[in-house]
């Protein structure tokens, strides 16, 4: 719920709820329209089909659906039947941490200014790969300096030395949150 609060705490073109159990909100483009509801999505159907195509037609809007949702409205309804899924989100409840104990290839390490030529170039390819559209370079080498700084910004590189993956961490409220999670695709 941490993108749902970011979200309804910043400016918003359009947020639709019924203050109980449905949430519809966009912040802006290039985000995507976000769609969160309880799990009897059977009572929500006819108000995501409507509100999908009077505020969020699919040939301007992504879409971040889940999958039960998206099943019943391609099985009933024309107008989703081409839509595909383009990217894969998980969410995962956490209650107890344990150690994973098997060898692995390399170690986590805190992002410094010696990485931020890769780090730029691989923050672009994530906005492309993730987000559908590409920063240009100047914004990426500002965003990426901004993590640095504040210490926020993790690679894992490989036993060479070569960064393969990143994350960053933040705080919304009072709740933590894990961003910026990329592995390269080789």
């Amino acid at each position: 719920y941490t993108v749902l609060s970011k979200i309804v705490g910043n400016t918003c073109d359009h947020i639709f709820t019924d203050g109980e159990s449905i949430i519809i909100c966009h912040s802006n483009q290039p985000y995507p329209v976000w769609i969160w509801c309880n799990d009897r999505i059977d009572d929500h159907i006819e108000a995501i089909r409507e509100c999908i195509k009077e505020f969020f037609p699919l040939e301007n809007y992504s879409v971040i659906i889940p999958h039960e949702i998206l099943h019943e409205l391609k099985a009933t309804d024309s107008y989703f039947e081409d839509v595909r899924l383009k990217m894969e989100l998980f969410s995962y409840r956490l209650d107890d941490i344990q150690t994973v104990n098997y060898p692995c290839d390399g170690q986590m390490e805190i992002a410094d200014m010696a990485d931020i030529d890769d780090l730029a170039k691989i923050w672009q390819n994530m906005s492309r790969e993730m987000e559908g559209f590409e920063f240009d370079i100047d914004t990426c080498y500002g965003r990426v300096k901004e993590l640095i700084d504040n210490k926020s910004f993790f690679v894992w590189k490989n036993d060479e030395g070569k960064i393969v993956a990143t994350a960053s961490k933040g705080k919304i409220d009072k709740f933590g949150k894990m961003a910026a999670v990329y592995t390269l695709p080789e």
